[in-house]
């Protein structure tokens, strides 16, 4: 009898429906056709319990990551940047007292706020870092660095700003001797002071007078006003490029458009 049929046969005499597939796989691997290896109704059942149960989870973690970006984004937009407009107005009140009175005594309060200042938008801006690396599951560091490719205003690159603005916040908290990934040494190491000749890359910071400078152990000088503005505008990249819905406006600070649509194209952006 062929071998269908006798499939047929057992089932009809079982009183089962005829010619089941799930009834008439057991007879069949029993009989040694190779593929047709016993499938219960139960065993189903379990198959799709578990493809629900990981669709839930990846679900989860897929809104996770999205509420956790979101917060991230909600920081920048309404921490980071009025402490990055604090900052820059404690620079403005230091420049007007050193306009009027070039004496440093005359100008160390102002210089002492400048500095305060400075590290609390470093604080704001570095704690981005602890927000996103979670819903990236990417750790702070390879965070910061991957933020650290996007640090462009027009088509400038500016390096190691990120690493200086989370130099300046942990120096702020720790006071030092800081760990030896941070380009500075200790929070004597932030210095509002004047710049001098040829400090930093043309444009950056203030063209004249008394500002917060960064003294980085290579022996190279950066100026902190320069560092905000860029390293915000990598985290406003970053964010983007993971997908963050950021509101269509114009984000300026120290006069300098901080976000834009358009994907700038790398380049250095000289020492």
């Amino acid at each position: 009898m062929p071998m269908a049929g006798l499939t047929k046969r057992f089932s009809a005499q079982s009183g089962s429906e005829p010619a089941s597939e799930d009834w008439g796989r057991p007879i069949l691997f029993l009989l040694g056709v190779p593929g047709q290896s016993p499938r219960t109704p139960e065993q189903k059942k379990k198959g799709v319990a578990r493809a629900t149960r990981t669709r839930v989870e990846l679900e989860t973690r897929i809104c996770r990551r999205w509420t956790m970006l979101a917060e991230a984004l909600n920081h920048l937009l309404n921490n980071v940047l009025p402490a990055a407009r604090d900052y820059e107005r404690a620079e403005e009140e230091l420049s007007a007292a050193f306009a009027r009175n070039a004496e440093p005594q005359s100008w160390i309060t102002e210089g002492q706020q400048a500095k305060r200042r400075a590290a609390e938008v470093a604080i704001a801006i570095d704690g981005l870092a602890d927000r996103a690396a979670p819903a990236l599951g990417l750790t702070p560091d390879e965070v910061r660095r991957k933020v650290g490719q996007r640090c462009i205003l027009d088509t400038a690159h500016r390096p190691g700003c990120i690493d200086r603005v989370c130099a300046v916040a942990n120096a702020y908290k720790h006071a030092g001797p800081l760990r030896t990934k941070h380009p500075i040494t200790s929070e004597s190491d932030v210095l509002a002071t004047g710049a001098g000749y040829g400090v930093d890359a043309f444009g950056a910071g203030k063209f004249s007078g008394v500002e917060v400078l960064v003294n980085q152990k290579d022996g190279t000088v950066r100026k902190f006003l320069a560092d905000v503005p860029w390293a915000v505008a990598g985290w406003f990249r970053f964010l983007a490029d993971h997908g963050a819905a950021i509101p269509s406006e114009d984000y300026v600070l120290c006069s300098l458009r901080v976000h834009s649509d358009a994907p700038p194209k790398a380049a250095s952006a000289g020492p």
